[in-house]
């Protein structure tokens, strides 16, 4: 078999961008499941938001959504929208790693997975292939990928796994079909702005259906909030607060406060936040 090797930074490429829009099909959809800057050095495992996959394919959501059913639907692969993990099990047939460095230089992007169902079956997928490659392959994999907390699914309940994870994407489908463009909020492409601006604040490795909700009022209350410049812009800003940064001594011997993504957008914290509380009063 021949392989061809892509740049995944293809995808952030001002030509390549400026190109006429990838029409919405599910192969066009796999193609950038395959090659997109979100994948890692394991094969085939990554964190992706469909709000933030759709806005830079340049599609509606409920068309990627809908694409993605088709995908999984052929065993392509499997998707968590909740948790924002995308696998793709065959991958690593395709991407055999070349040593068991290889394996190790996987542990800073596992433990960036969110635990859940599909990483626990990720973990049992790599590991029934690397025991195949020898004994030093299989032991630099015990020592570097923790197993997942999260159960694993048995062979006999994937078929009805499968289905529920259709039924879970039908139902985005439903809620985003009923949503504009504008109140859409692209929730991952925020976060990315959020590590990109704010590293030094506590990374965000679940963004649960809480934190999804107090981030999609924030950006649905405004039009000024429904831009990632004025989120840009807000991330900047926090820079500028050393209690907000963890910069402040705290009271009683305790440790700094350092503000998070979820508690930043929640309602009142928000609201004094843009007001200047924690910028001496300049909003």
């Amino acid at each position: 078999m021949r392989f061809r090797k892509i740049d995944v930074r293809l995808w952030c490429d001002e030509k390549f961008r400026k190109l006429t829009p990838i029409t919405p099909s599910g192969q066009a959809l796999f193609l950038y499941l395959l090659t997109n800057p979100n994948t890692t050095v394991i094969p085939g495992l990554y964190r992706a938001g469909a709000a933030a996959m759709a806005e830079e394919l340049g599609w509606k959501v409920e068309a990627l959504i809908k694409n993605m059913e088709e995908i999984i639907e052929q065993g392509l692969a499997k998707a968590d929208l909740e948790a924002r993990v995308i696998f793709l099990p065959n991958a690593i047939k395709y991407n055999k790693p070349q040593s068991p460095n290889v394996i190790k230089s996987w542990i800073m992007h596992w433990d960036e997975i969110p635990e859940c169902k599909l990483k626990a079956f990720a973990y049992d997928i790599l590991k029934s292939f690397i025991d195949t490659l020898g004994e030093g392959y299989t032991k630099a994999f015990y020592q570097t990928i923790n197993k997942p907390y999260a159960k694993t699914i048995p062979n006999q309940e994937q078929d009805k796994e499968k289905e529920q994870e259709l039924s879970s994407l039908r139902e985005d489908i439903g809620e985003t079909a009923s949503s504009s463009a504008t109140t859409n909020c692209p929730h991952q492409s925020i976060i990315d702005l959020y590590h990109q601006i704010l590293p030094t604040l506590p990374r965000i490795l679940n963004w649960n259906k809480t934190r999804q909700r107090y981030l999609q009022q924030r950006w649905r209350e405004n039009k000024k909030h429904q831009d990632l410049d004025h989120w840009r812009r807000f991330f900047e800003y926090i820079k500028e607060s050393s209690f907000l940064m963890g910069n402040t001594e705290g009271r009683d011997g305790k440790p700094p406060f350092i503000a998070s993504l979820e508690w930043l957008v929640k309602p009142n914290n928000f609201t004094k936040v843009i007001e200047g509380k924690y910028h001496g009063g300049r909003s």
